[in-house]
């Protein structure tokens, strides 16, 4: 271990993980986790997100949502996506929302028939069942607090040098 730290020598690796992605991922610990593991001990990371209360839905989706018509339209890229799987807008209702209980924005289409999605591949195909009813979870965020943002960093092995927000809440 001295040694590799001797060949280390001045060199600082700034690491830039800028706009929140990891609380898109199914288990943020994970990214912070390799991130840390891959770093020298004089480098640094620097990591940006927005923090809000994490029981309520952020400002942003309150004024979309709450307000928004009967009839719910996905965001361009999420319908992109579902495009792409050939999943047509007759064959599902959007479903966009907040889970308190999970603290987790989503998006995701209730269909509203059975359906076959078949990929094909080099090696075959591969088919993929749903029934009338499931739901095809497009986009999920989770909701940190500061507090929960501090926890799990330095559960993922990170030593906080400094912690600040902007005025509008940015981290």
């Amino acid at each position: 271990a001295e040694d590799y730290l001797r060949q280390q020598g001045d060199t600082l690796n700034l690491i830039l993980f800028l706009g929140g992605t990891p609380t898109n991922l199914r288990i943020p610990g994970d990214a912070f986790r390799v991130i840390c593991e891959s770093m020298n001990p004089n480098d640094l990371m620097i990591y940006t997100d927005k923090i809000e209360d994490a029981e309520e839905p952020p400002e942003w989706f309150r004024h979309s949502y709450e307000n928004a018509p009967k009839r719910l339209e996905l965001l361009g890229r999420h319908k992109f996506v579902l495009d792409r799987l050939g999943v047509k807008e007759s064959f599902y209702r959007a479903k966009v929302g907040f889970d308190k209980e999970k603290r987790q924005k989503y998006t995701h289409v209730e269909l509203k028939f059975g359906l076959n999605i078949k990929f094909n591949f080099d090696d075959g195909e591969r088919v993929v069942r749903f029934e009338k009813g499931d739901a095809i979870k497009v986009w999920y965020c989770w909701r940190l607090s500061g507090p929960m943002l501090i926890k799990l960093l330095t559960s993922s092995g990170f030593y906080i040098t400094h912690f600040s927000a902007t005025e509008d809440r940015y981290v």
